[in-house]
């Protein structure tokens, strides 16, 4: 990592993670990155590793334009291990886009070409936070995620110093990841909505539905549930009971792009609303997150930014960023190259 990266409940210093190569029999290749996330989904390097070993043999054999086939076979054979679902389906979009001479975004029928996203600032002291943030904004950045962690007022020192380094016309949201309590939460939802926050991301525990229902009646600002929300059954049980107002949806909670479908389609018809954020991973991933934001188009939020606290990656190619704008690739497939000699190296 450029520098350690701080939320509530960890810091991670260095990117560990896990590419997935698929070949076809015609020579086509395609990539998928499966990034652990132990304390959110309960992967790890090695069960990923024993999960793509798994599945491999059983998706021989298929077309590579047979994807959602493919997405069938791999939840009849494993439950959960979402992050290696995930990197196994990017691999087979990848090739499915290639060998349809398409981008995978418009494989899956989307047409949204870019968006914005934000950039996440690390839990941090206040000042240190504010300084991050000017030079995030002064590099093209109109939207800032702010990482929280208690206790409130030390959070509220926080957003404030944000709020006074870039000034009104800068978005903020902010991610609490689960530190807060439903007291704490109500009282921090009233003073960050004076601060002009946009949305607050997970402020309670992930299984605290209860006390979220609360919340989203008594709090001003929306409340969007990424730790509590993983799949389509997680989000059709929390927006049905009213537990929030929006689902984060990522990737390796999913189960990939195909998964991510499925969630959207669920935030979709409870007219709620929409984000695709990511894990600790590289430009590959957050290619591949960029392809569903681009499938399901119409986001409210974005924040698709961890390549960014990476010191170096092993890919080229991927999306392109100018400031807070990323464009969506427009080669066949997901449009990323992995540079397998640096890759052998790491």
């Amino acid at each position: 990592m450029v520098k350690p990266f701080r939320i509530a409940y960890d810091v991670v210093t260095s990117a560990e993670t896990v590419f997935v190569r698929v070949e076809t029999s015609d020579g086509l290749v395609g990539w998928g990155e499966a990034p652990p996330a132990p304390k959110i989904t309960g992967d790890t390097v090695g069960t990923i590793a024993a999960a793509v070993k798994h599945l491999a043999p059983r998706l021989e054999g298929l077309d590579p334009t047979e994807y959602w086939r493919a997405w069938l076979i791999i939840n009849r054979e494993l439950r959960r291990n979402t992050a290696a679902k995930a990197g196994v389906m990017a691999a087979v979009l990848d090739v499915a886009g290639k060998a349809a001479g398409l981008p995978t975004y418009k494989l899956l029928g989307g047409w949204v070409t870019e968006f914005e996203t934000d950039y996440t600032l690390s839990l941090d002291e206040p000042g240190v936070m504010a300084e991050e943030a000017r030079e995030w904004v002064r590099k093209g950045f109109k939207v800032l995620k702010v990482k929280l962690g208690g206790p409130p007022s030390k959070d509220l020192e926080r957003v404030r110093a944000v709020r006074d380094a870039v000034g009104p016309s800068v978005r903020l949201r902010v991610d609490a990841n689960q530190a807060w309590s439903l007291k704490e939460a109500i009282m921090m939802s009233r003073e960050l909505a004076e601060l002009g926050v946009e949305v607050i991301e997970q402020p309670l525990p992930a299984r605290a539905l209860r006390d979220l229902i609360v919340l989203r009646a008594e709090s001003p600002i929306p409340i969007v549930l990424d730790e509590s929300v993983h799949d389509a059954a997680d989000a059709l049980q929390c927006l049905t009971i009213g537990a929030c107002d929006g689902v984060n949806i990522k990737l390796a909670k999913a189960g990939g792009v195909l998964g991510g479908l499925e969630v959207g389609r669920v935030v979709r018809a409870a007219g709620a609303k929409l984000m695709v954020g990511c894990m600790n991973e590289t430009k590959l991933g957050i290619t591949a997150g960029a392809h569903l934001v681009a499938a399901l188009g119409g986001m409210d939020y974005v924040d698709l930014d961890a390549d960014l606290f990476l010191r170096g990656e092993p890919v080229r190619g991927g999306i392109e960023r100018d400031g807070g704008i990323i464009r969506v690739p427009s080669k066949p497939g997901l449009g990323v190259e992995v540079l397998e000699g640096e890759l052998r190296e790491l």
